[in-house]
């Protein structure tokens, strides 16, 4: 068996390594785009809106067996569907208005959806979803065919593309995503801070692998000069809507490797005594983590 993994190239290419201390150091911007929050609705699975009715065209289609599998425009384009058929017969169908839909799980590629991701026994169907606008919204899908066909997954990555990789070499591929749980939050989107998650496969669905994301506390005193630039940082802002990214990333990445606790040190050792909305800050940011569509699950495993 032969599983290709993919990784996601989008708009958006966020690389963090995640290393203790130096994913600590971590300052690369997410993106050059506008901060702005336009996003296009949801489409209704399984109904055809009028636009996606009128002079549909197929775009791409791929085949497996009794499978098959199509992606179509229509309404002058602006309609986008995916169908899934056996035999003839529709099994599915997806469509979003002004959106986009991907075989596989690149955007930029045009991949297999039919794989092997789940088992060695076990006929995947995957593509990925793209709401259109600057960077939201991203779904990637996941289907079992082997026996019946069902969904097993659906992805919500956010204003970032969920991807495979296969972690620990066992042939059934973990997922990436990162977390946007802060988008426009201390600042614009292209200098929100993401948490790292990584999911993987259970027999029922996807659910988060803590196992793969924790880290070991980084010794604070290590980061003496960071804490620094900091405070000088904090000190000339005094504005909680414009917040160093290196410093909101830092904590993030705390947080989101189990070390929330040295993430709370951080945030005391850096605060200066003159900028007095800390209080403020810590419930803002507890707010938006309570949010998070993965990170409450992660916490439950430390």
């Amino acid at each position: 068996m032969k599983v290709v993994f993919i990784t996601a190239k989008t708009f958006l290419n966020p690389v963090f390594i995640i290393i203790p201390l130096l994913m600590l150091l971590t300052t690369t911007a997410i993106s050059d785009f506008e901060c702005y929050t336009d996003v296009a609705p949801p489409a209704h699975e399984n109904e055809y809106s009028d636009l996606c009715r009128e002079s549909p065209a197929i775009e791409e289609e791929k085949t497996h067996g009794n499978y098959k599998a199509t992606i179509s425009r229509a309404g002058d384009g602006d309609c986008h569907f995916i169908q899934i058929k056996k035999d003839g017969v529709l099994l599915y169908h997806n469509e979003e208005i002004g959106g986009h839909f991907y075989f596989g799980a690149d955007l930029e590629q045009k991949t297999d959806p039919f794989l092997q991701i789940t088992g060695a026994s076990n006929l995947n169907f995957v593509f990925s979803k793209w709401t259109g606008g600057a960077h939201c919204c991203f779904s990637l899908y996941i289907f079992e065919l082997s026996n019946e066909f069902k969904e097993i997954a659906n992805i919500d990555g956010g204003n970032f593309l969920p991807s495979f990789e296969d972690i620990n070499h066992d042939e059934i591929p973990e997922i990436k995503i990162w977390d946007d749980f802060l988008a426009y939050q201390f600042s614009c989107f292209a200098d929100s801070a993401i948490g790292y998650v990584v999911l993987k496969y259970t027999g029922d669905g996807y659910k988060v692998a803590g196992e793969y994301m924790h880290r070991p506390a980084p010794d604070l005193n290590l980061l003496v000069s960071k804490i620094e630039s900091w405070q000088k940082l904090l000190q000339k802002r005094k504005d909680l809507e414009n917040m160093p990214r290196s410093f909101m990333q830092t904590i993030t990445n705390l947080v989101f490797t189990g070390n929330k606790e040295t993430a709370l040190e951080l945030v005391e050792r850096t605060w200066p005594s003159d900028f007095p909305e800390k209080e403020e800050f810590l419930k803002l940011y507890d707010d938006a983590l309570n949010e998070s569509k993965f990170y409450q699950e992660f916490e439950r495993q430390l």
